[in-house]
């Protein structure tokens, strides 16, 4: 009976579509079981939560990258409504991929560890107390260049030493953070705030907004030209906080992969780089276990790299990989750009997005020529920037 409805209504030229039922949606996770790789955490996390997957007959499907000018209904996006479609985007990216942020917490106190004196620059150590009872607590690493001023452009990293050795002669501060696999000072987020669900690469990223708090109180540093750098999974972390808090003006994403400036829907094992399976496979806590539903169905997901960088725009954006990148996808993020551009042109800034495609593989970062682009940004230099296309002219961005 529901089949002949379906081929009544589909002939008569009318779309209905029916809600998927709970047999179905087990019925489905059943399949995931039988046809998917185990992931034990995964599992854990279904069968405490009890969460079915999403009613896919729901949900927009698209092939294509999501476009930033189409609310999730369909409707089109007026230049006059972006700020209500962006926010619209965030929530949609809480919901599937990185999990529901706290409000920025306030400082409630910092110590100076210790400040060392070098020949041409000054190394400082700070703590920073944050958040209910001042329970959260972040390690930053200042590292000073002397004779550029009293306010200079700073580039933080989610590690202590950062860029310090290549920024000390660029007239940057060098800020880390401790926000890494290896030094995680968001690791206890989740018990402070056990009433949101941002998962661990989310966590660090959300952790970034202490150390522009903190930025802020620093004299030597000019808080309205503070970038941001990550690499691999650290700039999935980088784009992220640039997302989040709108302060940092400028990020420069290292080979990010998928969940950052990768689409999921461009890339896959089959496609080049990695997939929403093998992520949520390999690192099942890096985003929210809800992602692994998509697995296979990347053309529900209701949002993609290029509304990601979307988010970040109109500040300054350097997407960066190697030619032979085993993570990157370098068609794939060219169709991010192009769409993520739009955006940009919006506000007449499209010259601050960038592409840095260079030699090499997973692990190929030009520090200089990416501080060529952040000079530019931040007005150090006259020197335009040249975007280099790779793939110039196959698009598949819906326009």
């Amino acid at each position: 009976m529901k089949r002949l409805l379906l081929t009544v209504l589909a002939l008569s030229g009318t779309v209905l579509l029916f809600s998927l039922s709970i047999e179905e949606k087990e019925n489905y996770l059943q399949w995931m079981r039988d046809n998917l790789t185990d992931v034990p955490a995964w599992n854990s996390w279904q069968e405490s939560a009890g969460e079915l997957p999403p009613d896919f007959n729901k949900m927009p499907k698209s092939n294509l990258l999501p476009d930033p000018f189409v609310f999730n209904d369909g409707s089109k996006v007026s230049p006059e409504q972006w700020a209500e479609r962006r926010a619209e985007i965030f929530s949609l990216f809480e919901t599937y991929v990185p999990g529901k942020f706290p409000p920025k917490p306030s400082i409630t106190e910092i110590t100076i560890a210790n400040e060392i004196k070098n020949n041409g620059y000054t190394t400082r150590d700070a703590s920073v107390n944050f958040g209910p009872d001042g329970k959260g607590s972040v390690r930053i690493r200042l590292v000073i260049p002397d004779g550029y001023g009293d306010k200079m452009p700073a580039l933080i990293c989610p590690n202590l030493d950062g860029w310090s050795s290549v920024l000390i002669k660029r007239g940057y501060v060098s800020v880390g953070y401790a926000g890494n696999d290896f030094m995680d000072d968001a690791a206890n987020l989740q018990e402070i705030y056990p009433d949101y669900d941002f998962a661990t690469l989310p966590r660090r990223a959300w952790l970034a907004q202490v150390v522009m708090d903190y930025l802020e109180t620093v004299p030597e540093v000019d808080i309205s030209r503070v970038a941001i750098f990550g690499y691999s999974r650290d700039g999935k972390i980088a784009m992220l906080a640039t997302a989040i808090d709108e302060r940092i003006s400028a990020v420069i994403a290292g080979s990010t992969g998928v969940g950052g400036a990768v689409p999921w829907r461009f890339a896959g094992e089959r496609g080049g780089g990695e997939s929403i399976e093998s992520t949520t496979r390999m690192f099942p806590d890096w985003f929210l276990y809800r992602l692994r539903y998509f697995s296979g169905k990347e053309d529900y997901l209701p949002v993609d790299a290029n509304l990601l960088i979307s988010l970040i725009a109109p500040r300054a954006a350097l997407l960066q990989w190697g030619y032979t990148d085993q993570v990157a996808n370098g068609w794939a993020m060219e169709q991010a750009y192009h769409s993520a551009k739009k955006v940009y042109d919006l506000t007449g800034n499209g010259g601050r997005l960038g592409l840095l495609p260079m030699a090499g593989f997973h692990g190929s970062n030009d520090q200089d020529r990416s501080l060529d682009w952040l000079d530019y940004q931040f007005g150090k230099s006259d020197i335009e920037w040249w975007n280099e296309f790779i793939f110039l002219g196959i698009l598949m961005i819906g326009l």
